[in-house]
């Protein structure tokens, strides 16, 4: 993944802001931390990122402004603790989160975010061997949230320290109070119930069947709903409930952002209609009105990726 540090600036030696106006730049910012994001609703992006190192743990604040389905994965070993910053839609994994939960993921590991329009995310990346034993388990038990009152106390917490951008009491008071929290709930909560195993396994199949798909212009919703083993109603239920649209606009979604990475990186100076009629967009005029309506520019002002 290309690192991307636009509008870098550094307030201290220990904090670092970044803003950018694309997804795929946003998706750069943490280094070492692979990431790619599909943009699901209308409009220009717009995206900042804060981020600090505390010694083994990496306190990051990240707001974006459009619906997104983000690919995520942290270094090997480390822990990934996420959360939102106000109440809203997150779905990791296709699980629906709450207002008391707390994020997990392994390192090493894809993990799938689903966020809405104007999100806010908190996060902590622990790295490895910080939490003696708690990778381990999150590994082998393949945890995915925790629900607990106590996240409100780390919410207050995160959004005071990310507010001042400075840090009242030294580098290791940080790290020892970051540490004893969470050895102290990840010992003593247990995995909170998933999704159902038959919305888990509708989603799984959908994505493989994606994944798989030689001819974009095979798929189809109803076709999407036999995949799934549900309804085309209770199809179109769960994707409104973890992706925030229908499976149609979904689907379209899908091959405008694949549209925009092959642009991005067009180094062969194809020209537009041939990216738009090999992602199954036949019709130049309407495809320019949805590329427009989804990423707020013509495909024809959309840049060469910096290398």
């Amino acid at each position: 993944m290309q690192q991307s540090y636009d509008n870098l600036k550094c307030n201290s030696p220990m904090w670092c802001t970044s803003y950018t106006q694309d997804i795929n730049a946003q998706a750069g910012q943490l280094k070492g931390w692979q990431q790619e994001y599909n943009q699901l609703s209308d409009g220009t992006f717009q995206g900042a990122m804060i981020h600090t190192d505390l010694g083994h743990f990496r306190l990051f604040q990240e707001h974006t402004s459009q619906a997104l389905q983000q690919f995520c994965r942290v270094p090997e070993g480390a822990i990934w603790k996420g959360f939102s910053a106000t109440p809203q839609r997150v779905c990791i994994n296709h699980q629906q989160t709450n207002a008391n939960t707390l994020m997990v993921r392994p390192g090493g590991i894809d993990f799938e975010l689903s966020t809405d329009i104007n999100s806010t995310l908190f996060g902590v990346v622990i790295a490895a061997d910080t939490l003696k034993g708690q990778s381990e388990r999150l590994l082998g038990h393949f945890a995915e949230t925790l629900d607990t009152p106590q996240i409100n106390a780390l919410r207050n917490y995160m959004a005071t320290v990310f507010k001042a951008q400075r840090l009242r009491w030294q580098s290791k008071t940080h790290q020892q109070l970051l540490h004893d929290y969470f050895n102290s709930l990840l010992s003593s909560s247990e995995k909170n119930a998933q999704l159902t195993k038959n919305c888990n396994q509708a989603i799984s199949a959908v994505r493989t069947y994606l994944s798989e798909a030689n001819d974009e212009a095979t798929i189809t919703v109803a076709g999407l709903a036999t995949v799934a083993g549900l309804s085309p109603r209770d199809l179109h239920r769960l994707f409104y409930d973890h992706y925030g649209v229908s499976p149609a606009r979904f689907l379209q979604s899908r091959r405008l952002n694949k549209v925009r990475r092959e642009l991005q990186n067009n180094f062969n100076k194809r020209c537009v209609a041939d990216i738009a009629f090999e992602n199954v967009f036949f019709h130049l005029s309407q495809f320019s009105k949805q590329y427009c309506r989804l990423f707020g520019e013509l495909p024809s002002k959309t840049k060469l990726t910096d290398v």
